[in-house]
């Protein structure tokens, strides 16, 4: 501080902080928010205070980003594991049991008399029900019979998001 900053500040002893802030205030609005963003610090406290709300704009700017983020994330967790997720864009052969089990078959590795001949005893043909054009999710393992029952969905962004939620914990 210079003898010039001591004379001054002793003639300013009567600024309330009220009227620091207005001109403050005014100052900032003159100036924009450029200007305060290149003093030397401040861009850095500025994104640190903020960086959870900056990546939530962006996250709700771009969900389809964000969704193949965390899908590559999702999958990434399952790379050593036996089940892999999987989905499929396909028509769907779907029917319910008597003991209220939905069944559900891709139309790409079955037709509707070999759906109908696997349960011949538990349905009849008309049961069957044609889906067009969803995405079907489960867990499979690639070379194996193992896998989860099969859901569909309009979109795949809801097939990710269901086998998320569903096997995320796992």
């Amino acid at each position: 501080m210079t003898d010039d900053d001591d004379d001054r500040a002793g003639h300013f002893d009567w600024v309330t902080d009220k009227m620091f802030e207005d001109g403050l205030e005014h100052l900032v609005e003159e100036d924009g928010v450029t200007v305060l963003m290149d003093i030397p610090g401040v861009h850095e406290i500025v994104r640190k205070h903020h960086n959870n709300d900056v990546l939530e704009h962006i996250k709700e700017k771009h969900p389809e980003l964000w969704l193949k983020s965390q899908w590559d994330t999702f999958v990434e967790k399952w790379k050593d594991k036996l089940l892999k997720p999987q989905i499929e864009l396909d028509d769907w052969f779907v029917l319910e049991l008597d003991n209220d089990e939905m069944v559900i078959y891709p139309a790409s590795l079955f037709t509707e008399q070999g759906v109908f001949d696997l349960h011949q005893d538990a349905i009849k043909q008309e049961d069957i029900e044609r889906v067009t054009q969803q995405y079907g999710a489960r867990l499979s393992a690639p070379g194996y019979l193992d896998c989860t029952q099969w859901d569909l969905f309009e979109t795949e962004e809801d097939a990710m998001n269901s086998l998320m939620e569903e096997f995320d914990d796992e």
